[in-house]
Parts: structure tokens; C-alpha cells; sequence
């Protein structure tokens, strides 16, 4: 699972702007119940990271921008963390 999390993780900027959509399509169209960045909240993006660290694998960009926002999830209430390290209000 942490293989996919990380593949998602790398996807942001790329087939979405944001964490939020996402979230959306995999649960919307996969049904899936948690989105990827749900999940990866769930675990802690740092131990996800160091994961991918210890496996010799790349750090995404959107968990190094969590790293260095100092963020300790990537949700926080009605709020996501963009790919520029700010906070964000979800869209409805």
C-alpha cells in the first residue's frame, strides 16, 4: 500500500492541482472508503516518508512540502496543504 500512497503523493501538480481531487476521484471512482492523502494522514506522512527513505525510494513532492511546512497531516479541519505550502480551504 505504501507504494501506492507514494505513487499518489507524486501525482499531485501533475494529474491534479490539489491533495483534495485526488482523494475524490479514488473514492468517488475506485470507492475507494479513504482517499490516498486521508490515508497517509491516518499513518503520518513522516512515517510514510521514511518508509520510502529507508527503501531507497524517492520522496514525492508533496511529502517533502508537508515536511517542510512543518505540517502533521495534510488535512487539517476544512483545510487541505497545497503543493506550495500553504493551507487551503476545501472546495465543495
Amino acid at each position: 500500500m505504501g507504494g501506492v500512497l507514494a505513487y499518489a503523493a507524486g501525482l499531485v501538480g501533475e494529474i491534479s492541482d490539489d491533495i483534495v481531487n485526488i482523494d475524490r476521484a479514488m473514492r468517488w471512482g475506485f470507492a475507494w472508503k479513504r482517499g490516498p492523502f486521508e490515508l497517509i494522514d491516518d499513518i503520518g506522512h513522516d512515517t510514510l516518508a521514511a518508509i520510502l527513505e529507508r527503501s531507497g525510494e524517492p520522496l514525492p513532492a508533496m511529502l517533502r512540502v508537508a515536511r517542510d511546512a512543518g505540517a502533521s497531516t495534510f488535512h487539517d479541519g476544512d483545510r487541505f496543504l497545497g503543493l506550495d505550502g500553504h493551507w487551503h480551504d476545501i472546495p465543495d
